[in-house]
């Protein structure tokens, strides 16, 4: 019966063929299949553009009206009368509108960096030669590396 500690030598045994037959170690490929922070920067700067091209209201306008319109809404609940409760509908409308306009700008992000980070990935993936199931091995071995290899280290054999 093996102990932990020969299991994890094995593991890094496979992990240390494959890096020889490949010429990088799991953790390096891992990283190839990241954007760096340069180019993270240059996205979310291209983005910006995109969406102040598309913008209709901006985002600080958005945020005064939702607050404003909050006060409106409170204070014409105090009062009576029908102006006052056709002011305080139209507050919460523009209320829900300009939340409703926040939440999707911050959902278009969302979908715009997803997009952007599984195509990067799928174009690292294509360029190096590396499958879907190959794909999912390396990144376990880098996780097992970044997990067991302190372990290793303090149980090396003299």
């Amino acid at each position: 019966m093996s102990t932990p500690i020969e299991l994890l030598k094995q593991q890094k045994a496979i992990r240390d063929q494959w890096a020889a037959q490949h010429g990088a170690t799991p953790q390096e490929v891992t990283k190839a299949q990241e954007p760096t922070v340069e180019e993270w920067k240059a996205i979310r700067q291209d983005y910006n553009k995109y969406r102040k091209d598309r913008e209709v209201i901006p985002t600080w306008l958005l945020l005064i009206l939702l607050l404003g319109t909050g006060y409106l809404a409170y204070w014409s609940s105090s009062h009576k009368g029908w102006l006052w409760a056709v002011a305080g509908w139209c507050a919460v409308m523009t209320a829900y509108y300009s939340l409703r306009a926040l939440c999707v700008r911050e959902a278009h992000w969302s979908i715009y960096e997803d997009g952007f980070s599984s195509g990067y990935l799928a174009g690292v993936n294509k360029t190096l030669g590396i499958s879907e199931e190959e794909d999912k091995f390396i990144h376990r071995m880098a996780m097992d590396e970044e997990i067991y290899g302190p372990i290793l280290d303090k149980h090396k054999e003299p």
